[in-house]
């Protein structure tokens, strides 16, 4: 089979997303990106743009188009050449423009989320990172076209959710769960990874960690992710109060540098307010690290085993029960029995989400598609 691959924003999840895909595809790839910044203009002329580069291409037969959510894909069928237009297509989303939090604006501009809507319509299948992404999306639709003045396209959106179903992204940490565990102090060592912004709710964090301060607890931290203009104050504040707990700091460039991070600390926690699947998480505990998570988003989902009367992974959302739930594990973590059990349960817990199974999944469906694709 021959796919070709449309990623207007060629950056962060979307390009490991991709990357992870094909490395591990039994089918042959044309991968076309665009870079990615300015997300806006590339949902405005991505579909132009892919249209150019295609017209480069003297020799292709495709037989299935995979994109995302960034793409506007009714544009792009509709410049495309009828031996494009008639191929299955695939959109899958990482995000929708409807639910992401806009902090600027008092008012949200709902065009990028009806590209979204149209761009799904166009598709002959929808693919969503989370059921909880796939659920949110079609109820924040359904309450926001009811709001439109005629025209309310209730069986657009009823074909939207015959449509969509749900296909994990991939963690590539399989070739590092076998390796030797780096050791470990008694000292909690509490990671954070995620993006510098206010999205991801990094004062809930630190006000759990002043917490546990106040406490007396030891711990030290390893606080990663990237940092960009849109990064709050709070960090550096944070960096000069917390200098003496500090092991790792900042955006950690080196592949597997960030998972022998990963390896070296017991908890992973998360304050996120927003987002649509959390693959940082996952990748830390596949690794041996107990997650620590607020009890909504995708985590439930993803995390459901680790709901149980001897390890519950979700706190209310609060820094105060956060520092009570790392303040609970910090002692369990000195037993090893119960970190050699832990880490047993977090490989068969985490298994379904490496690359090798979630390709195989995807690559299954595409193939599916393509055998039952009758083009009118």
């Amino acid at each position: 089979m021959h796919i070709l691959a449309l990623n207007p924003y060629h950056g962060g999840s979307h390009k490991a997303f991709i990357d992870g895909w094909i490395n591990h595809s039994r089918h042959d790839w044309t991968l076309l990106t665009l870079p990615p910044h300015h997300w806006k203009w590339r949902m405005r002329h991505a579909a132009i743009s892919f249209i150019e580069q295609i017209s480069q291409i003297t020799e292709h037969k495709w037989d299935i188009i995979v994109c995302t959510d960034m793409l506007n894909l009714a544009e792009f069928t509709g410049l495309a050449p009828p031996s494009i237009q008639k191929l299955p297509k695939v959109i899958y989303f990482h995000e929708n423009q409807l639910l992401y939090p806009d902090l600027h604006s008092t008012e949200r501009d709902c065009h990028y989320a009806f590209t979204n809507f149209i761009s799904a319509l166009s598709a002959d299948e929808i693919w969503f990172n989370s059921d909880w992404h796939k659920n949110t999306f079609t109820d924040a639709l359904k309450q926001w076209l009811s709001k439109m003045p005629d025209y309310q396209p209730t069986k657009a959106i009823e074909k939207f959710i015959k449509k969509s179903k749900t296909h994990y992204p991939g963690i590539e940490t399989d070739c590092y769960q076998q390796a030797p565990q780096a050791k470990q102090t008694d000292d909690l060592t509490i990671l954070w990874a995620a993006r510098w912004e206010n999205d991801k709710n990094p004062e809930c964090f630190f006000r759990a960690i002043d917490l546990l301060i106040q406490k007396g607890i030891n711990f030290k931290l390893n606080i990663l992710g990237s940092s960009s203009n849109k990064t709050p104050l709070l960090f550096e504040q944070a960096k000069q109060r917390l200098t003496s707990y500090i092991n790792n700091w900042g955006y950690i460039d080196d592949r597997n540098e960030y998972l022998e991070i990963l390896k070296t600390s017991n908890i992973i926690v998360s304050t996120a307010a927003h987002e649509f699947f959390g693959i940082a998480v996952l990748e830390a505990v596949s690794l041996g690290c107990i997650p620590v998570v607020p009890q909504h988003l995708a985590y439930p989902e993803t995390l459901s085993k680790f709901r149980d009367k001897t390890l519950n992974s979700f706190y209310n959302g609060s820094a105060q029960h956060l520092a009570e739930k790392i303040e609970q594990l910090s002692h369990k973590i000195k037993d090893d029995d119960w970190i050699a059990d832990y880490r047993n349960k977090t490989r068969s817990a985490t298994s379904r989400y490496q690359w090798n199974k979630r390709s195989e999944e995807m690559d299954n469906d595409l193939s599916t598609l393509i055998t039952n694709h009758c083009p009118e």
